[in-house]
């Protein structure tokens, strides 16, 4: 029986390559040479079990490390022992292990309109300031953005077909495999009638080359929060499409429909966007208990009024 470490070259080699995302399968292999070979690897496959795992967790805790990256760390090493029992390397264990540790969501952080406003006012080129408005407007991922051709948009609308991978540039399935159709603003369609066609990206070079992520769209956009005097949140595009989620759902855009508009693979995350405020609460109680004539409120008058004949 091979221990983690010995079978971890075989992952590399054989499942690692078939992962469709450039940045899956950085990412697998990162995980493994700093986290799960020098923690596990010294363990037979029919070794591990429940209590490594959970003295795995309560370290990564000490050490200050978020519920997502542990998760994303337990996801390596899940994935090759599952892969071990597939091949018929190992047999599956009488007990589960449980590689998943329960946790809060994430904050979603979005740019405020009024700041939208500065960084669109601070935009030195018309390519970033399309940029912008295609995160704050159209809810597209910085891969997106940067992989969008100008045969995607056709009739009003963009069809978010691929993304470009953030470190090597490679053209790659939109997140989730999700194709999707977003309607176009009138202010979004109005700035791309304007921006020059300079080859078939959107958001290009002056030679027509698609924009890489950095040194090239995130530095642009960090500039212009820079310009704008405004201090820019931890993921500078990325919020700017948490805006464009917040905003619609503010607006009371039913959650199946923002779902397929962003592209989420699950209504959970989209239900992150949703911040019910206490106006709105009294409000939907009014709406429902509290309106005399009508409702439950009605049929509760109605029955006192009987009692008191």
């Amino acid at each position: 029986m091979p221990t983690i470490q010995s079978y971890s070259k075989t992952f590399l080699e054989t499942y690692v390559p078939t992962l469709t995302k450039p940045s899956a399968r950085r990412a697998s292999r990162q995980i493994l040479a700093a986290h799960v070979v020098p923690t596990f690897g010294r363990l037979r496959l029919d070794e591990i079990r429940q209590e490594h795992v959970d003295r795995f967790v309560t370290a990564e805790k000490a050490r200050g490390m978020a519920v997502k990256s542990i998760n994303n760390r337990l996801s390596v090493l899940s994935r090759l022992l599952r892969y071990a029992i597939e091949n018929g390397v190992a047999s599956p264990p009488s007990v589960r292990l449980r590689c998943k540790i329960a946790g809060l969501a994430p904050e979603t952080v979005s740019v405020p309109l009024d700041q939208v406003k500065g960084l669109l006012d601070a935009a030195e080129d018309d390519v970033y300031r399309v940029a912008v408005l295609l995160a704050v407007e159209a809810g597209l991922r910085a891969g997106e953005i940067r992989g969008l051709q100008w045969g995607d948009i056709r009739d009003g609308q963009i069809t978010v077909r691929r993304a470009l991978d953030k470190q090597s540039g490679e053209v790659i399935a939109p997140k989730h495999d999700k194709i999707r159709v977003v309607p176009l603003s009138p202010r979004l369609e109005s700035a791309l009638d304007t921006l020059p066609r300079r080859g078939i990206w959107v958001v290009s070079r002056p030679d027509g080359s698609a924009v890489p992520y950095s040194p090239g769209l995130l530095t642009a956009i960090a500039g212009m929060y820079e310009r704008a005097e405004l201090d820019a949140p931890p993921s500078p595009i990325h919020c700017l499409r948490h805006t464009f989620g917040t905003t619609m759902a503010a607006a009371g855009v039913p959650l199946p429909v923002l779902q397929e508009l962003m592209g989420h693979a699950d209504v959970k995350t989209t239900r992150r966007y949703v911040h019910v405020n206490e106006r709105q609460k009294r409000e939907a109680i009014a709406s429902v208990w509290q309106q005399p004539g009508s409702g439950v409120a009605a049929a509760w008058q109605r029955r006192g009024s009987k009692r008191a004949d």
